[in-house]
């Protein structure tokens, strides 16, 4: 289930990254209403898919998102798992004696949304398994609907038995250079000229437009559908139904879907006008106005395109239609605009601490990456990890559980050594489990992938008290025993081993 409320974490962030790039697209095309072409107000969404299919984006000092903090959730589960790393007391006789990191995080790897309160985790849960439901009903209703066109079609469906119809289809693919060989089908299933198909596109056409468009209106709409494949409409489209699914529960997603299909029309409407004399111009739109007589809402098919009957969107189309200014050519204002936006949206927020590398100190580095280790600490809720480790089987676990109450992260960095440029050794005093000082503890912080990182699987604590019980017990440990081999510290109450890499 972890990994499950983790995908969906993650799909959560690409969500609302997505929301800041529509926001961002709506006020482009409104601040630059005129000044943008249809093939460009069209492109603008293609940042929208590519932002909401990245998982991960290269990080940048332009990024729009160094503003916000999109991933506060993954954030907080990161500190949650530092958290989860205090110091972990031993015994001798403790099957996970030697701490080097590995046994603990294998057994707590599933436990990461656990680590949470009861009711934040359960609650992450319900919402990561909705998710999951609300991908699961989607998905059926999206298959179901396009299976059951798909098989009416088969049923109903036949070519056209027009003379004159395919000719004209045939001299608007070649206009346009379409290599895909398209077929033409008649149907009473569609009530306006239907593309349908991604590999094998078909193009239906509505039973009762045969006698009511004439030759040439009928290779305006030919020119129009055939624009939709120059341009893989239909591949767009179905890749945004599958982001559709993904992020059903973001309204923004399905208003930028339909924001996009408006646009997508217009762009093709663009494209098929540079295939028209400047006097044919309003007898296309005329022909978009006979069609609309006949509109009714379509079946929302993942992998078709089809006329919109919105009063609005017919008016948005005549007055393109109408302009002079419109042009389907690639413009350097648009060009420039996409890539402004792609350098803002399509880039992460550059890391805080890769920035702060640049400007601080090494050591002082060093030692605020401790500071941030028992902060993080600090901020966690004790109750629950007081639970989940009192409950475990290990004997030095449940005496640690037992006594979580009485820490204090109160400490002091007493040096900061450098072993290498890899490696320093940071020595940390004066912290206290239920009022007993802990020894100086000698805590390795090692350089990964370029940020610094507090290692603490070469530390082994052990408490004197379990000693002692082992003693009242019979069980002498003699004082030559590779038991005590690495010490490095110990007090009245502690004793502390450090060993390279963790081999002890």
């Amino acid at each position: 289930m972890h990994n499950f409320t983790s995908l969906f974490v993650s799909i959560l962030n690409v969500s609302f990254m997505a929301v800041v790039v529509f926001i961002l697209i709506i006020l482009t095309k409104l601040l630059l209403k005129n000044q943008l072409s249809p093939r460009w107000n069209y492109l603008l969404w293609t940042l929208l898919i590519v932002r909401l299919a990245l998982p991960w984006s290269p990080e940048s000092s332009y990024s729009l998102f160094n503003l916000f903090s999109s991933d506060i959730v993954i954030q907080a589960q990161d500190n949650r798992n530092q958290a989860s790393d205090l110091l972990t007391v031993q015994t001798p006789t403790d099957p996970i004696f030697i701490d080097n990191g590995t046994t603990q995080s294998v057994q707590n790897i599933d436990q990461t949304i656990k680590q949470l309160p009861d009711s934040q985790s359960n609650l992450w849960n319900a919402l990561a398994l909705l998710w999951g439901v609300g991908i699961l009903l989607t998905g059926i209703y999206m298959f179901w609907v396009n299976r059951q066109f798909a098989i009416s079609l088969q049923k109903e469906a036949r070519k056209c038995r027009n003379s004159f119809l395919p000719s004209i289809l045939e001299s608007c693919r070649e206009s346009l250079k379409i290599k895909a060989n398209v077929v033409l089908f008649e149907s009473d299933l569609v009530t306006t000229p239907t593309l349908y198909g991604l590999f094998k596109p078909k193009l239906l056409i509505p039973r009762t437009l045969l006698e009511t468009l004439d030759e040439q209106e009928w290779k305006y709409v030919f020119l129009h559908e055939v624009s939709h494949i120059k341009r893989k409409d239909i591949l767009i489209n179905g890749i945004m139904n599958v982001l559709l699914l993904i992020h059903w529960f973001n309204p923004c997603v399905w208003i930028a879907f339909n924001l996009m299909r408006k646009d997508q029309e217009m762009a093709c409407d663009s494209l098929a006008l540079t295939k028209v004399s400047q006097e044919e111009r309003r007898k296309y739109g005329l022909t978009l106005i006979k069609l609309l007589e006949h509109w009714s809402s379509p079946i929302p098919l993942s992998k078709a395109v089809y006329l919109s009957g919105n009063k609005n969107d017919l008016k948005r189309r005549m007055n393109m239609i109408g302009s002079k200014k419109n042009s389907y050519r690639l413009s350097i204002v648009g060009l420039l605009i996409l890539v402004i936006i792609a350098a803002l949206t399509l880039t992460g927020a550059k890391s805080s601490n890769a920035s702060n590398n640049m400007e601080l100190p090494e050591k002082q580095l060093v030692e605020r990456t401790v500071h941030n280790y028992y902060r993080s600490i600090y901020e966690r809720d004790s109750n629950l990890y007081l639970s989940s480790v009192a409950n475990a089987d290990s004997p030095a676990q449940q005496y640690f559980a037992s006594q979580l109450d009485g820490i204090k992260i109160d400490y002091e960095i007493v040096k900061a050594e450098k072993i290498n440029s890899t490696k320093y050794q940071v020595y940390v005093a004066n912290l206290t489990h239920d009022n007993k000082l802990l020894p100086v503890i000698p805590y390795d912080v090692v350089l990964e992938d370029g940020q610094w990182r507090l290692d603490r699987s070469t530390i082994s604590i052990i408490p004197k008290e379990e000693i002692q019980k082992m003693v009242d017990a019979g069980k002498v440990i003699p004082k030559d025993s590779p038991f005590y081999d690495k010490v490095v510290s110990e007090n009245e109450h502690f004793i502390i081993k450090k060993a390279p890499n963790g081999a002890l």
